[in-house]
């Protein structure tokens, strides 16, 4: 249809040119207007044509055959939706069939959407719980799930123990709640009896009888004691060189031949009728013993009792100034440890150079030659004969006389102790109480073990553990008779020294390590426990490898000196600063000096030069150690990896055994032999210090001073060995606050606070150990 149209349409045009030619054509006249000629063909022109092109012509809107389409009508279908939540809109979204999309918001939902739940504590007796979490948004509350009865019971225990006179109640409790549930026990069909009282004491001439009452219900029961095979002499009857010796309750003897005991009339200068010794000699010698024993008194909680400085049950023993235990050792820094034997030892040996042979009271009460009295415990005394025989024992004393006593445990001969008595019914001596290694200030008695105390209250009080006529046996002896001289020594120490302490301190007390140019202040503290003023001369030298910083009155080469006067009951301190040479090498140990107070010399701390592990060392060193829990294998090889870990040092550490040989010289080479006999210091690499008995090449024992907790830092290793030989020889890594670092059964660990602490304590205590501070040997 449309090509009709554009034909017809292009007719029309093609004739309306044609008209208008026709009618528009002229004759043209001659150029000169006389001849007519033809006109010349005009070539065509562009366009210029008979008919012209007609251009087609657009076609119109609507102007077609066929009819217009009406307008499109969308039909949306649903499609894709995202579902609303308590928290957000959702979203809906529709499509045409043309193509075209829409989308329209979902509204958020007004509340959550909560799952089943889950049950986080059970209800038991107490209300449980449940936790619902939201579907949507994840959001969680909890409901209470109501308690119900159910109640959960421990093991229970007896809380009331039934006896033959009273039901029992055993009780369980709910660990929960805390109720109760009491159950009654049935009466016992046992009897609880004391340990009884002897009505008939059994001797050797017939059995005894001791009567048991019921605790419960008072029924009493009587038990035979058996007759006795031992007899109950008395203590002799001397003729000649014949002593004899009566049984008491039998009247069985035996004889023996004996020396002639002493008699309190074979000492010469002394006069027992006013209790005084007046013979000058005697005099003068109990006074510079006394005077010895109120030098260690004084120096109160740094003198403590220790009965294992000692190879107890040997025989051949050094004896204890070896250790070179002069009261002047202890200080505020540096705690002596001594028994009550041991003690009397040493008085001898520090007042008149004199070596009284035996340590113990078994040995002290068998000198017959310094005896001059003894007895034996008889349950048989009446309360009056043991009145008279306290009354002989105390007529008989004077000062610088020791009694001794030997216990009884279950009827047997057990330990004992000895007391030196100084005159007016008082007696010094080493308690023998317990004491508590690891915390110095919670020990038994902040006075000291070392100290004063009355016959009339402990030894003569029939009430008192002490009471002489508790003991197996008993003596008085009296060894100042066996002294010929008093070094003058003696008598100008004690004598300048009445009623002063003196104590040199260290900014590096044991324990604490120095570096080469490093500065070590030392200072020097004196009492004057005097009711009077006293002036005190102190003079110190410097030791090698240091040199003066600051200090003194005044300066004589490598000697300082002070002199002053401490009112009575006063405290002057004086210091001085040395510095440490920068050339000396690790390892090196720098000497206290001499210091002396009124020409006695008072003792400090050798200080023992090392790189000192940092903060930060002993941080990485702890931490490589709890990284190492669980691990099993040799102890040494697990501190040896720690180390490598923590400060990338090996050292070369592979066995027990070899690290045990190491540290008390076993082998050749380097041996543990001690720096001098009072110091903790031993071998010069790799060791800190040692205790108890460490051996040297001859295989001696050393007794040496025992090492306290702060002297310790984290790095540190024990080697202890309880034999001292090195079976069973243990090894331990210190950690900070005092932890340790063991190998268990199931592997290495980092013990408690509270094991540690015991461990420690047994540690310091055994036999031998000593500690290692690998840092020392580092460069």
């Amino acid at each position: 249809m449309k090509n009709i149209l554009k034909t017809i349409l292009l007719l029309i045009l093609c004739c309306t040119l044609v008209f208008a030619y026709a009618c528009g054509e002229e004759e043209k006249p001659s150029a000169d207007n006389n001849d007519a000629t033809d006109t010349p063909d005009i070539p065509d022109e562009p366009g210029n044509t008979d008919e012209p092109d007609t251009p087609d012509e657009p076609e119109q809107p609507g102007n077609t055959d066929e009819p217009q389409q009406p307008a499109h009508t969308h039909t949306w279908v649903k499609g894709k939706a995202t579902e609303p939540s308590c928290k957000e809109e959702g979203e809906q979204t529709y499509e045409c069939s043309c193509g075209e999309t829409k989308t329209e918001p979902i509204a958020k939902l007004s509340s959550h959407i909560w799952d089943d739940g889950k049950i986080t504590k059970e209800a038991t007796c107490a209300d449980g719980e449940k936790l619902f979490t939201c579907k949507s948004c994840g959001e969680t509350k909890t409901e209470t799930i109501a308690k119900t009865a159910k109640h959960t019971w421990d093991a229970g225990a007896v809380t009331k123990k039934a006896t033959c006179s009273a039901e029992g109640v055993f009780t369980n409790t709910c660990t929960v709640c805390g109720e109760k549930y009491e159950q009654k026990l049935p009466k016992s069909s046992n009897h609880t009896y004391d340990s009884g009282v002897v009505i008939k004491t059994a001797t050797c001439k017939e059995a005894g009888e001791r009567k048991y009452t019921c605790t419960g219900c008072g029924e009493t029961k009587t038990e035979e004691i058996s007759k006795l095979y031992t007899h109950t002499y008395d203590s002799g009857k001397l003729s000649g060189t014949t002593m004899t010796y009566t049984c008491t309750v039998c009247g069985n003897s035996y004889s023996e031949t004996v020396e002639a005991p002493l008699v309190v009339g074979d000492i010469p200068n002394i006069k027992l009728e006013d209790k005084t010794v007046n013979g000058e000699f005697y005099s003068k010698a109990a006074q510079v013993l006394i005077a010895a024993a109120d030098a260690y008194v004084k120096r109160g909680k740094w003198i403590q009792y220790d009965d294992t400085n000692f190879e107890v049950g040997k025989t051949t023993l050094r004896s204890p100034h070896d250790a070179n235990q002069e009261p002047e050792r202890a200080n505020e820094q540096n705690t002596l440890y001594t028994n009550c034997a041991a003690w009397i030892h040493s008085l001898f040996w520090e007042a008149f150079d004199y070596n009284i042979v035996s340590w113990y009271t078994e040995k002290f009460i068998e000198r017959t030659d310094i005896m001059v009295y003894s007895g034996k415990y008889d349950a048989s005394l009446t309360t009056a004969q043991k009145n008279q025989i306290c009354k002989e024992i105390e007529d008989i004393l004077v000062p610088g006389d020791l009694i001794v006593t030997r216990h009884r445990k279950n009827g047997v001969e057990s330990g004992g102790h000895i007391i030196l008595y100084i005159g007016n019914g008082q007696y010094i001596h080493s308690t023998g109480a317990n004491y508590n290694y690891t915390k110095p200030d919670e020990g038994y008695d902040k006075k000291g073990s070392v100290c004063y105390d009355n016959l009339a209250d402990t030894y003569f009080k029939s009430t008192s553990s002490r009471y002489i006529l508790n003991e197996a046996r008993y003596a008085v002896l009296r060894p100042l008779q066996l002294i010929k001289s008093i070094p003058q020594k003696s008598i100008t120490r004690f004598a300048s020294m009445q009623g002063i302490v003196a104590q040199k301190l260290s900014t590096h007390p044991m324990g604490v390590t120095a570096n080469a140019g490093d500065t070590i202040t030392y200072t020097i503290k004196v009492t004057n426990t005097n009711d009077e003023p006293v002036t005190v001369e102190v003079k110190s030298t410097l030791a090698a490898n240091t040199t003066l910083v600051s200090g003194g009155d005044s300066v004589s080469g490598n000697t300082l000196s002070w002199k002053f006067a401490i009112a009575g009951h006063g405290v002057k301190e004086v210091s001085y600063t040395v510095k440490i040479s920068s050339s000396v090498s690790a390892g090196t140990l720098i000497g206290e000096g001499t210091t002396t107070v009124n020409g006695i010399q008072v003792y400090g701390t050798d200080t023992r030069v090392g790189n000192t592990l940092s903060e930060a060392q002993q941080q990485a060193i702890i931490d490589a150690a709890n990284n190492a829990n669980g691990q099993s294998g040799e102890m040494a090889a697990v501190i040896d990896a720690i180390y490598e870990k923590a400060l990338g040092v090996d050292l070369g550490l592979t066995t027990n055994q070899a690290l045990y040989k190491t540290a008390f010289s076993v082998g050749s080479g380097e041996r543990a032999t001690l720096i001098s006999s009072n110091k903790m210091l031993i071998k010069g690499v790799r060791t800190l210090f040692g205790g108890r008995y460490v051996y040297k090449t001859t295989s001696v024992p050393e007794r040496v001073q025992l090492v306290r907790e702060e002297m310790l830092i984290a790095g540190d290793i024990i080697v202890s060995s309880p034999n001292n030989t090195g079976s069973g020889c243990k090894l331990y890594l210190v950690l900070n606050d005092g932890l340790l670092f063991e190998m268990a059964s199931s592997g290495t660990r980092v013990l408690s606070a509270t094991s540690s602490a015991d461990k420690l304590e047994g540690l310091l205590a055994a036999n031998s150990f000593v500690v290692l501070r690998p840092s020392l040997s580092f460069k």
